[in-house]
């Protein structure tokens, strides 16, 4: 079991927590903000019955000292409730219980958020400016400067706002930590004394997220190439093949056959062959390389474009490449 710490908080807590459970539960209790309708409405809710069952064990959890599953338990109360008149008045509790964890900053906000949300005469409204005066000298201003737009800020393991900016924090020792999408964390100890208003300056380097975009593109670019060259030549090869074969059958034309036309052929089919295969290797590299491209923020590059006009003789062969990558 865990024991609270003795303090004053300690010794009002108990009170604190039952007054704003009957406020927020009680029909009979006399708020200006809430009619008979809304007390005939809540008990029908299963919502406010289960943000009662809650309040019971966040109680018994607040005096046990376990602040963590306390706070936990307000939170979701206070999610239960949304809608309901009296819902501001669970902030008191939450913001009592982040003073207890050394949230002071959290707590602060929360208190003056109670302050904004509840209802006029608000609930321990002096109690609450006293907390919110007494909890503003323990905090320090920490402005933190860093090359990341928008990186998370972190303050022993606890998300408190983005940098570059100004987060509030207690006086004493802190691990204050930047995280961003595609860089490696940064973080570093820093004493902070209260009531003042140090600066830092923290540079993320980026982590290897992959390669450039550029090199899917040329890839990609390569392979229809390849794949254009093969195919012109393997046409040519074939439709040589054809004629060669044709007039090879004909007694008149047989004597047109010459082994020049048969090896430009045949060399035709090797470059084809070869076009193919290196299209093969560029094609598997390039699906490799578009898991690995780092397309970031920006959209994907355009896809490569080629047009290929493929030609072919008696004696020779090619193709017309046009386009770009």
């Amino acid at each position: 079991m865990v024991k609270p710490a003795p303090g004053r908080s300690q010794m009002l807590a108990r009170p604190r927590t039952l007054l704003l459970l009957s406020l927020l539960f009680a029909a009979a209790c006399p708020l200006p903000v809430m009619a008979q309708e809304d007390d005939a409405a809540t008990e029908s809710d299963p919502r406010m019955e289960e943000a009662q069952s809650r309040f019971a064990e966040a109680t018994a959890l607040f005096d046990r000292g376990d602040y963590e599953s306390a706070l936990a338990e307000f939170q979701e109360i206070y999610a239960l409730m949304e809608g309901h008149p009296r819902r501001s008045f669970v902030l008191f509790n939450i913001g009592l219980t982040q003073e207890e964890l050394f949230r002071y900053d959290e707590a602060l906000a929360t208190y003056r958020r109670f302050l904004e949300e509840a209802p006029r005469p608000a609930p321990r409204e002096d109690e609450v400016r006293g907390a919110i005066e007494r909890l503003v000298p323990r905090l320090a201003t920490l402005t933190i400067t860093t090359n990341v737009p928008e990186a998370e800020v972190w303050v022993d393991e606890r998300r408190v706002g983005t940098a570059p900016g100004s987060v509030s924090v207690t006086g004493g020792r802190h691990v204050i930590e930047l995280r961003a999408q595609g860089y490696n964390p940064a973080r570093t100890d820093l004493q902070v004394a209260a009531r003042t208003e140090p600066s830092l300056n923290l540079e993320l380097d980026r982590s290897f997220a992959g390669v450039s975009p550029a090199f899917f593109v040329t890839g990609a670019g390569l392979t229809v190439a390849s794949l254009g060259v093969a195919l012109g030549f393997a046409a040519a090869a074939i439709a040589e093949h054809g004629n060669l074969s044709s007039q090879l059958s004909d007694s008149e034309d047989q004597f047109e056959v010459t082994q020049a036309r048969i090896a430009a052929m045949e060399q035709n089919a090797l470059i084809a062959d070869v076009m193919f295969g290196a299209a093969g290797v560029l094609g598997i590299a390039t699906v490799v390389l578009a898991f690995v491209t780092d397309w970031g923020s920006e959209p994907p590059p355009e896809a490569a474009s080629l047009r290929v006009t493929p030609f072919g003789g008696a004696t020779a062969a090619g193709l017309t490449l046009e386009g770009s990558f």
